[in-house]
Order: C-alpha cells, then structure tokens, then sequence
C-alpha cells in the first residue's frame, strides 16, 4: 500500500514536472516565435531599405557617368570662356589706353588750336600793319612826286617839321599804351597795334620807349580797326627803334 501512495506520488512529481516544462517550453516557444516574427519583420525592412540603397547606389553611379561624361566638355567649355574673359579685358584695358590717348590727344589739340588762334591772329595783325605800310608807303610817294608837292604847297600846308616837347602835352585824354607792329625807317613811320576800339585819334601823339629809354615821339597819320600808322616827329631816333617797342600816348 505505501510502495502504491509512494509510485503515485512520484508519478504526480513526473507527471507535474513535465507539466511545468512543457508549460514553460510552450510559453518560451511563443515568446521565440514572437522574436522571431519580429527579426523576420526586421529583415524584411532591411531587405527594403537595402533593395532601395541599392537603386539608389545604381542611379548615383549612372548620374556620376553621365557628370564624368560632361566634365570634359565642361572645362572645355571654361576653358573657351575663361580665353574669352581674357580676350574682352584685354580689349578693354586697350579700349581705356586708347581713351586716355584720345583724351590726351585731344587736349594737345586744343592746345594747339589755341596756339594756332593766336597765331593767327598776330599772321592777321601783321598783314594788316603790312598793309596800312603799303597805303602809307603809296601815300608817301604820292605825297614825294612833284604833283603831291605843289599840291601840299597850293594848299599852303607847312612842310617843315614839327617839334614836340613833352612840357606841350595837356593830357587831355585817357593813358594808353601799345606796341609797334612795324618800323619803316626809310619813310619815317611805325604801325601801332591799336586802332579804333582802343580810342585811338588822328594826331594823337605818342611817346616810344625802347628797353625804358624814350626814342622819341610818333603822330598818328592813319587809323583803321586794330591798328594805326604814326610818323616819327623831329628828334625820333629812328636807329633804336624796333617792333615790339611800348608805344605811350602824352596827349
């Protein structure tokens, strides 16, 4: 009877035991199955991610393909550009030295069209002088025949010489002061570069001065717009004088 209670009991302990373990096994079994459908999920996103890396990879290889096939037209393409940049820099630098030239140039210009006005104008003040000599020089030989003298003497003109002190002057008109323009020594008269505009009278006389020393007096005989003819009065010392000599009216 004892050896019966002591089998059942160690049956019940088998029989519990082997409850217990496939308990447990079956609650293990479960939580690896879990595990496992989790790892399967797991790799099946890796699987994904990896096939669209993958994809990924194969366009970026395909796109670094066609970029290395445009590299070379692109530097070419630099290349032509960057020659080019070069080419317009330099045509600018040569266009901005040949404004400055330009600009120089047309200053010299200037320049020399504001010499040649002058010039110019003194060529024109001489022909003028030349001119008024020539009528001057007409007049004197007119003036010299023997027709010109008995006219001057039916006209009773006096053809002595005129003297002229400096303590006769009234100055009763305003100073002016010029220069000679020419100097005829043989028929005794210099052009003045002054005419009308300057005030300038018939008769008026005039002092000449040559280096600060006084030559002597001239009157004025003939007048047009920009100069004048004066003769040389008795005393002139007609040697000295010479154009470019101030010329001062005392009257």
């Amino acid at each position: 009877m004892f050896f019966i209670v002591f089998l059942a009991v160690i049956f019940l302990g088998i029989a519990g035991f082997y409850f217990i373990s496939y308990t447990y096994e079956s609650k293990n079994r479960k939580e690896l199955e879990t595990q496992l459908a989790l790892v399967e999920s797991q790799k099946n996103k890796l699987q994904e991610q990896i096939e669209e890396a993958t994809r990924e990879k194969l366009a970026l290889e395909e796109k670094n393909k066609e970029n290395e096939k445009l590299i070379p037209e692109l530097q070419e393409k630099l290349k032509i550009e960057t020659q080019a940049k070069e080419l317009l820099m330099d045509e600018h630098e040569s266009l901005q030295n040949e404004i400055v030239q330009l600009e120089q140039d047309k200053k010299d210009i200037k320049i020399a069209l504001n010499v040649k006005s002058q010039e110019v104008i003194h060529l024109q003040t001489r022909l003028n002088a030349l001119i008024l000599e020539r009528d001057e020089l007409r007049a004197k030989i007119i003036n010299a025949s023997p027709a010109g003298a008995s006219s001057k003497a039916s006209k009773g003109e006096d053809l002595e010489k005129i003297v002229v002190k400096p303590s006769s002057f009234q100055h009763t008109k305003p100073p002016l002061s010029t220069e000679v323009l020419l100097v005829n020594k043989t028929y005794g008269f210099v052009v003045l570069d002054a005419g009308k505009p300057e005030g300038i009278e018939l008769k008026d006389i005039f002092e000449i001065m040559h280096k600060n020393t006084s030559l002597g007096f001239v009157r004025v005989e003939k007048i047009h717009d920009t100069i004048s003819a004066a003769d040389f009065l008795e005393g002139f010392n007609k040697d000295k004088v010479s154009e470019g000599d101030q010329a001062n009216r005392v009257n």
